[in-house]
Parts: structure tokens; C-alpha cells; sequence
């Protein structure tokens, strides 16, 4: 069961006249369709929502659209739909995580870090203040740059394995889902 703040709003939520039709099923055998015809990788399974806290929340059903060889290393896409009056609304959200943009945040992260280490350990270092506050200074200078550098090493080994291909494929993909759904969704 997913929870609702582990969603992200993928689309606008869509309002659709005269919905009682649209249901969970109507929408995969649309996805389905468009993907198959464009020869976008696509699967599918059926889990639920919890939205809300626990004294007033509810739970809706909600089918889950993902890559087929990355069920666990991409983002997913639940897919809702609810009734007011004579209307459907389907909304599409996006959950999960991506293993490869993981890794580019934590390069990413590394880099930033090992170039604060210049600004703090360094200053530091050289303030060339014999007091004794500035000795403090420099050493305090010093102990911040120290630790941002082995918090820098840390995340340069979690980058260890981004894939710059990979991770432009995973994009694309994201980008034929929101084709594919806008299509559908005209």
C-alpha cells in the first residue's frame, strides 16, 4: 500500500463528462494500447492509496503503471479514479524511486561538498590570526571543512555507478509515459 505522501503529482488530474464508464480497467486497456502501438515497454499491477491520516483518511484502489525491467529502479505511476456526480477524475501520480538519479544527486552532492572544503578547511588554515580566537577559528574552520569532505567522500561512493546512458534512457521512458497518457487523455 502506498501512502499519499510518497506521491508527486505526474499530470493535472483529469475531468472527464459523462465518466461512470472509466474505471481502473478502461484506463490500462487505453495505456496499454497506445504503448503497444508506439512499442513503449509497459506493465502493470493493482495496489492501493492511503490518503489522509489515520482519523479521517481513506483508501482508494489505484492501478500502478511501471517499465517491466525496472520495477524497483524507476518511478512508477499510480493511476486513480473517483466519481462526482456524472463525472470520472483520473489523476496520475508518480512514487517510488530511481537507483540512477539517486546516484547523480549523490556525485552531484560530492562535487559541491569537496568544493566547500576549499572555502572552509583552507580559510582555516590560512587566516594567518596568531590570537587565540583565531586560532579557535582556523581550527573550527578546519574541523567544518573536515567533515564536510568525509560527508563529500561519502556520497562520491553512493554516486559509484551512475550511468549517464542509463540514466538518459529512464528519462526518455519517463517522457513516452506523459506522451502516452496525454494521447489517452485528449
Amino acid at each position: 500500500m502506498l501512502r499519499e505522501r510518497e506521491l508527486s503529482n505526474f499530470r493535472p488530474q483529469v475531468r472527464i463528462q459523462d465518466g461512470g464508464a472509466v474505471t481502473l480497467g478502461t484506463v490500462q486497456e487505453a495505456v496499454k494500447a497506445c504503448a503497444e502501438e508506439h512499442g513503449i515497454p509497459m506493465a502493470f499491477e493493482t495496489d492501493q492509496i492511503k490518503f489522509g491520516g489515520m482519523i479521517g483518511g481513506h483508501v482508494e484502489d489505484c492501478l500502478i503503471l511501471y517499465h517491466p525491467e525496472h520495477p524497483k529502479d524507476y518511478f512508477v505511476f499510480p493511476v486513480t479514479v473517483s466519481y462526482q456526480s456524472n463525472y470520472a477524475y483520473v489523476s496520475i501520480f508518480c512514487a517510488g524511486e530511481s537507483s540512477q538519479m539517486k546516484k547523480q544527486d549523490a556525485a552531484a552532492s560530492a562535487k559541491a561538498g569537496a568544493a566547500a572544503v576549499g572555502k572552509s578547511a583552507w580559510k582555516g588554515i590560512l587566516n594567518h590570526d596568531d590570537s587565540i580566537g583565531g586560532i579557535f577559528t582556523g581550527a573550527a574552520g578546519l574541523a567544518a571543512g573536515s567533515a564536510k569532505l568525509a560527508k563529500s567522500l561519502v556520497n562520491g561512493i553512493k554516486g559509484l555507478g551512475s550511468n549517464p546512458e542509463k540514466l538518459q534512457m529512464e528519462k526518455n521512458w519517463y517522457d513516452m509515459v506523459g506522451d502516452v497518457i496525454d494521447e489517452i487523455m485528449r
